[in-house]
C-alpha cells in the first residue's frame, strides 16, 4: 500500500516538471512567433532585429579633386537594420575625410 502511494507521487512530479518545460518552451517559442509578423520588424532585442533585410546605403565622399566610395565593411562588422547608419555616418566620414566636402549617398547628401 505505500508503495502504490511513491508511485503516484513519482508519475504526478514527472507530469508537473513535464508541464513546466512545454509551458516554458511556449512562451519562449510563441511570443515571438505571434510578434513576428507585428508592425515595424527593426525592433531591438528580438528576433525582428536579425530578421529585417535592408539594403545598406552605398557612401561617397566628394572631395575637390575626387570621388571615393565607401566600402561600407571596412567602417561596420554588419551592416543592420536597427541602426540608423545614414544618421551617424556622414558625420564621421567628414571627420576620417578632412579633404572632404560633402558625403552623397543613394537617398541625400551632407555637406562637411
Amino acid at each position: 500500500m505505500f508503495y502504490g502511494a511513491e508511485v503516484k507521487d513519482w508519475r504526478r512530479s514527472r507530469f508537473i516538471a513535464g508541464f513546466a518545460v512545454v509551458l516554458f518552451l511556449l512562451v519562449q517559442v510563441g511570443i515571438p512567433l505571434i510578434r513576428l509578423g507585428d508592425g515595424d520588424r527593426t525592433l531591438r532585442f528580438g528576433w525582428q532585429m536579425f530578421t529585417a533585410a535592408e539594403e545598406a546605403p552605398e557612401f561617397v565622399v566628394v572631395t575637390p579633386d575626387d570621388q571615393i566610395e565607401i566600402e561600407l565593411l571596412d567602417y561596420l562588422a554588419r551592416a543592420r537594420a536597427d541602426i540608423d547608419i545614414v544618421g551617424s555616418m556622414p558625420a564621421h566620414l567628414c571627420a576620417v575625410f578632412p579633404e572632404a566636402v560633402m558625403v552623397t549617398w543613394q537617398s541625400g547628401e551632407f555637406m562637411c
